[in-house]
């Protein structure tokens, strides 16, 4: 596969904070126990977890109820052991997607941002190589990333909300092929409208 080389600004200082937050769950939500132990079982099932539907259809409100339960202990299925079969919390990170995100320099620093809510000192050499001012080869990005999350010190899920926004091919190419060497101490979650290409 070949790889552009572009010019890397440093975004740092242009980050929308409030797109990593996660959206509460309202007070009127309606609990959905079955959409939340398929949810529970996509996490023993494999690295990547796709919630698609229409819009006003409470994707990214049940994604947000089912974070909710993670984070004080879930059951898993099949259970480990006969003593409960009740997981330890798990941490989550959210971005919330726009268009502008479409640009896989943008699309990267706040991948990393989101990451770094949850593991602060986490891919800092990622992080050096979007800021730095010379050009930087997307193979050089992706083999410093995946290294960089499969060192992480812990498990936790990532959430990409609204990943239907994303019109840049190079964002789609770039998660593709970090997804064939996806760690297994970081589980994704897309929710779009459609099928991600």
């Amino acid at each position: 596969m070949r790889y552009n080389t572009f010019p890397m600004p440093a975004p740092a200082s242009h980050l929308l904070f409030t797109k990593l937050a996660r959206p509460p769950a309202p007070r009127d939500w309606v609990d959905r126990p079955r959409l939340i132990e398929q949810l529970n079982r996509s996490l023993q099932q494999g690295s990547l977890t796709l919630v698609c539907a229409s819009a006003g259809f409470g994707k990214s409100t049940l994604v947000s109820s089912w974070l909710d339960s993670l984070a004080v202990g879930r059951r898993v299925f099949p259970p480990p052991d006969s003593r409960g079969g009740v997981a330890p919390p798990l941490q989550a990170a959210w971005l919330s997607l726009d268009e502008g995100d479409s640009d896989l320099v943008v699309f990267l620093s706040y991948f990393v941002a989101a990451i770094r809510t949850v593991f602060p000192d986490s891919c800092a050499e990622t992080l050096a190589l979007l800021r730095s001012p010379n050009p930087i080869a997307q193979a050089l990005l992706l083999v410093t990333l995946g290294n960089e999350l499969q060192r992480l010190p812990g498990r936790a899920i990532l959430v990409l909300d609204d990943y239907y926004m994303i019109r840049g091919q190079a964002v789609h190419d770039f998660l593709s092929e970090l997804l064939r060497h996806w760690p297994q101490r970081l589980h994704l979650v897309l929710i779009s409208r459609s099928n991600p290409p």
